[in-house]
């Protein structure tokens, strides 16, 4: 349904013009972790396991981002301290 696109597209927008605006007000020095789900979810979802797997997708994936990064950000951190 259109409806449901629009919902959608609505979500994309906000959030891509969230991280353009945090990016552009750290310099740049922000990663955002953003992954696709294997199957679509409604944003109305209430079955417990459909968000059990969101959740666990989330934590992969933001662990995942993590590891890659943290070097990065704590490399940034102690040059500008020193």
């Amino acid at each position: 349904m259109y409806r449901d696109r629009i919902v959608d597209l609505t979500m994309q927008l906000q959030t891509t013009s969230a991280a353009y605006t945090a990016g552009h007000l750290l310099n740049e020095n922000i990663h955002r972790v953003d992954f696709q789900l294997k199957q679509p979810m409604k944003l109305s979802e209430t079955k417990l396991s459909k968000l059990s797997e969101l959740q666990h997708e989330a934590d992969t994936q933001f662990i995942s981002s993590y590891l890659k990064v943290s070097s990065l950000f704590l490399q940034n951190a102690t040059k500008s301290v020193g």
